[in-house]
């Protein structure tokens, strides 16, 4: 940056540069889960319409996994599913670049072509890590620092399927159950932890060899005082 403005801390990290944008919390939702379309736990769909979208959700008392975004235009939709059962709270956290200016006094920054990259009347997202495990069997747990409120933005979850009959899979004429299981994440005081579920359930199947992956992994966002 030959001109403009920049601020950084004691330890030379940049807050703020004209050049990017800081992601300012534009909403908070609280939302509950719904009856399930597929096996067990409960359903929560929700859409917004946002320019550079990223969220974060807090679930007290359940598992809570993100299975799906769809993206029209400017307009997303989420698919979530979850282990309880339905009317489980989520609260969800959406964070963007701002678009609008906030009334009153403050620091206002802008970049080449106008557009707002910092306004100190927002809220702004604070990151406090990164966490991953392969394995949430038993279930993963993490502590994390005390006195804060957290949500997670989640960059990936682990999948298993199985196949489960009574009958030997030598069998020809056997049939089972397809158990499709997935992680979830649910934030309680400063205790984090993942385990797995059953997310859906196709009975009487033929021999089915299974499949398993993925990591689970999280982005942390301390949204302490953020409503």
């Amino acid at each position: 940056m030959s001109f403009g403005f920049r601020v950084l801390n004691d330890w030379g990290t940049v807050l703020i540069d004209d050049t990017f944008a800081n992601l300012a919390l534009m909403s908070v939702n609280n939302y509950t889960t719904v009856p399930t379309t597929r096996w067990g736990g409960s359903d929560l769909t929700f859409s917004f319409t946002s320019q550079f979208p990223i969220f974060a959700f807090r679930c007290e008392t359940a598992y809570a996994t993100v299975v799906s975004v769809h993206q029209s235009g400017n307009t997303y939709t989420v698919g979530m599913r979850c282990s309880g059962s339905p009317g489980t709270a989520i609260r969800v956290y959406l964070f963007d670049r701002p678009t609008a200016p906030t009334s009153g006094w403050g620091i206002r920054v802008r970049d080449g072509n106008g557009a707002i990259t910092f306004d100190s009347g927002y809220s702004y997202m604070r990151l406090d890590g990164v966490y991953t495990t392969d394995s949430v069997n038993p279930p993963k747990t993490w502590t994390l620092p005390a006195g804060k409120q957290y949500a997670v933005v989640q960059g990936g979850m682990i999948y298993s399927e199985f196949w489960l009959s009574p009958e030997p899979p030598t069998d020809p004429n056997a049939r089972g159950d397809i158990i499709t299981e997935v992680s979830g994440v649910k934030l309680q005081g400063n205790i984090m932890e993942a385990f797995y579920y059953i997310e859906h359930v196709i009975p009487s199947q033929p021999f089915y060899n299974g499949a398993y992956g993925g990591i689970a992994s999280y982005l942390l966002v301390d949204v302490t005082n953020m409503g």
